[in-house]
């Protein structure tokens, strides 16, 4: 066995740059693949424990005030219900800003103010209160990055400022993150809280948590679903005007919801992870491949000498096991030290902070997976040793003439005479040029999807509220149906329609679901949807889908369901079927005189308003105000606000699929220029002794590659959209989504290919510069 062991540490002498290419190429793939896994075994756990810390809610309600007390009757003897708590909780859209930071502009949102005096039983929050004064404020842990301790941030309630002092941060799983449900929940002293909301009774609406829970081990589903039944018979039976008003979650969709943007995060990390594997598995082959070709002798001699080729082969995987061993072993350990600052990235996607321990089994697989797959790599390409007879290896690998034909002969040709040469080496290696192009063409997709996934989620809002079926209107405001005579006579009004609401049971037959609907009195505004198939509804007896929602119940477009809400059955017949992501893809629409069916006619409702171009917010507020004291919010600054994780979240991914493909096409052109040097060494020294300069050889190896990388990034470009789509539409499957027609912005297929080819060209020159000390006299003696 030491002969082999022997054997194998020489050639690992010979072979130090693509040892060394391979190691570093398993380092990045066990630490990208770790962390991607890791991370992705570990989300349940993080929001487990933390519901479990603060004995998060099964299900939360909250409704204004003047509901509570006779909702709290109905529904707190629920059958199911183990533990119920209630707790004052205050609503107000307010603009906000952090007066320390920042350029001093000013954001809007929905804060749910509650008391950090008040005692708490469900969704408590875990930082001791006693030592808190009254300027103190609690914000959720999302806002950490934005926000540190003794900053100070501030209210904008009509013409006045109110600040606070950031004093600690809550963990609140069931409302983690603003993607799922766009509020902030933030906690003050009791009369200050008193105070806003009676100097400001306009704009805040008092109102109360109930929370209720279950066993440990109970059906989240069937509770919500007895909860919400009950809720409906009471809003039926109280006539309340505007149920849409209050909000209803439970626990199992706001877990997943939490996730899911991690969970596309950390799938990209992983995917991309196994990307570099597959080119480090094409490297090992073309290297194995070369050192063969390079030792032909060597091989005769050692098998003239009684080694078999099984041991030669043997010598190969122990050479490349050890150095994936050593670059797997160093990556898993890299992930473990920077385990805090990774999960301080987790924690800006999740809004939790990250507490799972590291993970050794997953470790221990990541680094048993990476070494297998070296091994198999390296017994397919050593097959190569047995095609070979002894009397081939002595002769330097050559049986016979090779009759190719000359497609770039000297004579003929136009090009400088080192072009000529490397145009000679393209078409002589076809091989080795078809492996690059295929390595290159991988890290281009993976590079251009990165781009996709900025431009569909990361540049603008358009692309993640499309995917989230919510709509982007110039302001909205909050009234009665009797308003909407006079905000459509405001001449800076291109469209508006008013919106609701409404969470009814939906049944086919023996299946059902309480499936979240928007309803609008004009589904033409609708800008932001995907249609699957069929249309939207138009008419009073149509409803429109998700395609999560009809899978659910078991329908398709044509087919017929039953709406239930508040002791009243509709039919209607299913128009079309679309997709979303909001409300973990199920989803309804409903015209206006369709809900009216089920529910009535409902008093107060949203007005979504488009205005018309150049009329600013402060010009359309003004109008409005005219005929309403209604707060008018400016939505574009809502959602940016509301989207700004996933913004930021698609731009960590695109910039770490750009360094890690910097790094691996300096890697892949080090490794093959410096073969190509190592294997043409006595013909740089045979040329340099005929005329050619070091200027004009270093011409000829840098050239040598670039038409095969610029094949691979055109092909790889090539196919970047359907890929793209294809892994988007992956991602995002728990949510019902089949389709998603993603695009690569012209910008980024530009960046992709010149910086392909310009790190690529650097990088060989670099390499290049060694030629400069070949000598032609040393070189050119008997061997």
């Amino acid at each position: 066995m030491y002969h082999i062991f022997f054997i194998a540490k020489n050639n690992a002498k010979k072979q130090k740059g693509d040892i060394i290419t391979l190691g570093v190429l398993s380092l990045l793939a066990a630490f990208m693949l770790y962390s991607g896994l890791s991370v992705l075994a570990g989300l349940g756990g993080v929001m487990d424990e933390s519901a479990s810390r603060h004995n998060t809610s099964h299900v939360y309600y909250w409704v204004p005030e003047e509901m509570a007390d006779p909702l709290e009757k109905d529904l707190k003897d629920t059958d199911g219900v183990r533990e119920f708590d209630r707790s004052r909780t205050d609503v107000v859209n307010a603009q906000y800003r952090n007066k320390d930071k920042g350029d001093g502009e000013w954001s809007l949102f929905q804060f749910y103010f509650g008391s950090f005096d008040e005692e708490r039983t469900i969704n408590t929050l875990g930082v001791d209160t006693a030592g808190l004064n009254k300027d103190d404020i609690l914000i959720p842990y999302y806002l950490k990055p934005q926000y540190s301790i003794g900053d100070r941030i501030e209210f904008k309630l009509n013409d006045d400022v109110k600040g606070f002092k950031v004093a600690g941060y809550v963990e609140d799983p069931l409302f983690a993150t603003s993607i799922n449900i766009s509020i902030y929940n933030v906690y003050i002293a009791e009369d200050v809280l008193d105070d806003l909301c009676n100097s400001y009774p306009e704009l805040f609406v008092r109102g109360s948590s109930l929370k209720f829970r279950g066993a440990e081990d109970a059906d989240v589903y069937k509770l919500h679903t007895d909860l919400w039944n009950k809720y409906q018979d009471f809003t039926s039976r109280e006539n309340i005007t505007n149920p849409s008003a209050a909000l209803e979650v439970n626990w199992w969709d706001m877990k997943g919801g939490g996730m899911f943007m991690t969970e596309i995060v950390m799938a990209v990390f992983a995917v991309f992870a196994l990307m570099i594997m597959v080119i480090a598995l094409i490297i090992i082959g073309f290297s194995i491949r070369n050192f063969i070709e390079r030792n032909m002798k060597n091989t005769g001699i050692l098998e003239a000498a009684g080694y078999k080729t099984h041991e030669l082969s043997a010598a190969i995987v122990i050479e490349n096991a050890f150095a994936a061993l050593a670059g797997a072993l160093i990556g898993v350990a890299l992930a473990a030290l920077t385990r805090e600052a990774f999960g301080s990235v987790v924690a800006l996607v999740q809004g939790l902070p990250w507490n799972q321990q590291y993970n050794f089994g997953i470790a221990a697989a990541v680094v048993a997976g990476i070494v297998l797959l070296v091994v198999m790599a390296c017994l397919i390409s050593s097959r190569q040793y047995r095609k070979v007879s002894v009397l081939e290896c002595l002769r330097g690998g050559i049986s016979n003439h090779n009759f190719k034909r000359n497609h770039f002969s000297f004579e003929d040709s136009l090009a400088p005479v080192p072009v000529t040469l490397s145009l000679k080496e393209l078409i002589g290696d076809k091989r080795r040029n078809i492996v690059l192009a295929l390595i290159v063409a991988i890290i281009s997709i993976s590079t251009n999807l990165g781009f996709a996934m900025v431009e569909a989620f990361g540049n603008n809002n358009g692309g993640t509220l499309k995917l989230a079926g919510i709509e982007n209107p110039s302001v909205q405001v909050l009234g009665s149906r009797s308003l909407e005579d006079d905000l459509r006579k405001i001449d800076k009004i291109e469209k508006m329609s008013s919106f609701i609401q409404v969470e009814p049971t939906i049944t086919n037959g023996d299946k059902n679901a309480t499936v979240n609907c928007d309803v609008l009195e004009d589904i033409s505004v609708l800008e932001n949807y995907i249609l699957i198939e069929g249309r939207l509804p138009e008419n009073d007896h149509e409803i429109c889908l998700t395609k999560k929602a009809a899978k659910q119940i078991g329908v398709t477009t044509g087919d017929i369901v039953y709406i239930e809400y508040g002791g009243e059955r509709a039919d209607f017949i299913v128009s079309g079927l679309d997709q979303k992501i909001n409300h973990m893809g199920i989803k309804g629409l409903l015209t206006d005189e369709g809900a009216e069916r089920f529910m009535g006619k409902m008093d107060d409702v949203y007005f979504y308003i488009w205005t018309k171009d150049g009329v600013s917010y402060d010009e359309i507020k003004a109008e409005i105000g005219k005929f309403t004291d209604a707060s008018v919010d400016d939505v574009d600054k809502l959602l940016t606000e509301t989207t700004s994780t996933v913004s930021n979240s698609m731009y960590i991914i695109c910039y770490s699929i750009l360094a890690v493909t910097v790094m691996i096409v300096i890697f892949v052109e080090i490794l093959l220029v410096r073969s190509k040097i190592i294997r043409e060494y006595r013909n740089y020294g045979i040329n340099k002794a005929i005329g050619f300069t070091s200027g004009q050889l270093m011409v000829q190896t840098m050239s040598s590659n670039i038409p095969a990388i610029l094949l691979g990034v055109l092909v790889g470009s090539a196919v970047t959209k359907p890929v793209s789509s294809a892994v988007m539409s992956a991602a995002l499957m728990f949510f019902g989504i089949e389709k998603i027609d993603a695009s690569v912005p012209f910008y980024g297929l530009l960046i992709t290919l010149v910086g392909i080819l310009a790190v690529a060209m650097i990088t060989s020159l670099a390499c290049s510069l060694s030629i400069r000390k070949v000598e032609p006299i040393a070189l050119i003696s008997e061997e």
